[in-house]
């Protein structure tokens, strides 16, 4: 067997530019952007088919997608990573990075920890998140 194999180089000065303008380009009310959720160190996203490629998600996921992770957030430390869903917090049915959002905050203002159900290509884990011993 001969393989031929061509090497080249890839400028990921400009891959990363052409990632991120076409999200400030149009942020259509019918496409959301990636949200950041400030408590718990991540962005999210609504799951849209580009997305379901992008990170090999089923079609079965529901939830939000992780698109970035904050290195020193508290997902980061409970081992939550980029392209996992988080389909449920506190025990309620996410859809939308706002619901999320909210979900978080409440957590928070209340001083309760927070249990997450979490999608990882399909195999689902709980993860508790606990503000307390952060702020």
């Amino acid at each position: 067997v001969t393989l031929q194999i061509k090497v080249g180089e890839l400028d990921t000065k400009d891959e990363a530019q052409d990632d991120e303008e076409p999200a400030k380009a149009k942020p259509a009310p019918a496409k959301p952007s990636s949200e950041k959720i400030s408590g718990l160190g991540v962005s999210v996203a609504p799951i849209t088919e580009s997305l379901r490629k992008q990170y090999g998600l089923s079609k079965d996921s529901s939830g939000v997608v992780v698109t970035t992770i904050e290195a020193d957030g508290v997902a980061a430390e409970r081992g939550i990573e980029v392209g996992e869903v988080i389909a449920e917090a506190a025990q309620k049915d996410i859809k939308t990075p706002k619901e999320l959002a909210e979900t978080v905050k409440q957590a928070k203002k209340d001083g309760k920890p927070l249990l997450l159900l979490v999608d990882r290509k399909g195999d689902m884990r709980f993860v508790a998140i606990n503000f307390g011993k952060k702020e």
